[in-house]
């Protein structure tokens, strides 16, 4: 059989899950599946996963039909060159999200440096794009902005297709306690917002059934509310290191509600991770895509700020927790499941090799 090469050479924990989804994937289309991975992802792979953590590792198969380059990172480029000249292999690249316009992050609360490194780098990874046969988008917001910026200059050869991911349902269900915050802590994702709302929670003593939580690979900033709410044992805090899928999935089980109230949002890996437990989403209403419904397995709200409009929101969830869990469930098995876009991969790569 031919070999898939499934490519993630930026080290991040999260990232495990799209790997083993387009894995599984790959070997159910009849193609011999290899990880070409950060050396770091070694712990964080199930053992029967085969993966090598460089091009020249003397187990890499010469005929490499297709690779799928998932994330952004300057190493990909000697990567995709060689694959491309040597082993003559069609490389796809996951472009998770074309750029927005300059005001669109400052208004987020970025720092005009901040952005103006965004941008620097986003415009070296235009390379990803030229030295790509094919370029995955997986919203329609990220079309949209693919086809309008200046992104569809370096490729024009691009398609839709949603983030992938395989069935992780632990063993044990936990029981659930948490309203929480999961992901890279930053200001696109509102987190000052969210620590701002739990504190409201907690000293109007809100819904004292509901602890709180926050989960980030990256260090959680020092605050005196959060120390306060931590020693009143109503905030639990996982942050500093990356986690392990099982870990990052007991977060998402124990969760009745994962904030996904974003400055700004493409698409969603949280929101797609919660459904996975059947976990809803507390979403802001601009971000609402095709993928989610008000009131089925998200509440969106006009403000992350406004208390009372997340009160009410946050009350309904609870409400009807059954019912948002259900759709959450059925909305990932629908929309984000690898097996329910198989036929879509095969014919991508019909139409490249």
């Amino acid at each position: 059989m031919r070999t898939a090469l499934i490519v993630s050479l930026n080290f991040r924990a999260a990232h495990v899950s799209h790997l083993l989804a387009s894995y599984y994937q790959m070997a159910d289309l009849g193609f011999t599946p290899v990880l070409l991975v950060a050396p770091e992802f070694a712990d964080y792979l199930p053992e029967n996963i085969k993966f090598i953590t460089s091009l020249g590792d003397p187990n890499l198969p010469r005929d490499i039909a297709v690779a799928i380059f998932w994330f952004p990172c300057l190493k990909n480029i000697p990567a995709m060159l060689r694959l491309r000249l040597k082993n003559k292999t069609r490389i796809i690249y996951v472009f998770h999200e074309p750029i927005e316009k300059f005001s669109t992050y400052l208004a987020s609360g970025n720092s005009r440096w901040w952005t103006i490194k965004f941008f620097a780098k986003y415009y070296v990874g235009l390379s990803f794009l030229t030295l790509s046969d094919k370029v995955l988008l997986p919203s329609k917001k990220a079309v949209s902005l693919y086809e309008n910026g200046i992104s569809k200059i370096a490729n024009r050869n691009y398609g839709y297709l949603p983030l992938l991911y395989s069935d992780e349902l632990i063993n044990q269900t936990p029981q659930r306690q948490y309203f929480s915050y999961i992901g890279s802590i930053n200001h696109d994702h509102a987190f000052g917002n969210y620590v701002d709302y739990i504190y409201h929670l907690f000293t109007n003593k809100r819904y004292p059934r509901i602890k709180f939580l926050i989960a980030s690979w990256r260090n959680v900033p020092d605050d005196p509310r959060l120390s306060e709410m931590e020693q009143a044992g109503r905030l639990k805090i996982a942050g500093g290191k990356p986690m392990s899928n099982d870990e990052i999935n007991i977060y998402y089980a124990s969760s009745y509600l994962v904030w996904n109230a974003y400055n700004r949002s493409t698409q969603s890996g949280v929101l797609a991770k919660s459904f996975m437990f059947g976990t809803p989403g507390l979403v802001m209403r601009h971000n609402l895509s095709e993928f989610v419904e008000n009131g089925r397995e998200v509440k969106a709200v006009n403000s992350n700020a406004d208390f009372t409009e997340l009160d009410a929101a946050i009350n309904d969830v609870l409400s009807n927790f059954d019912r948002y869990s259900t759709n959450a469930r059925c909305n990932y098995e629908r929309n984000y499941d690898y097996k329910n876009h198989n036929a879509e991969m095969q014919d991508i790569i019909n139409s490249l090799i």
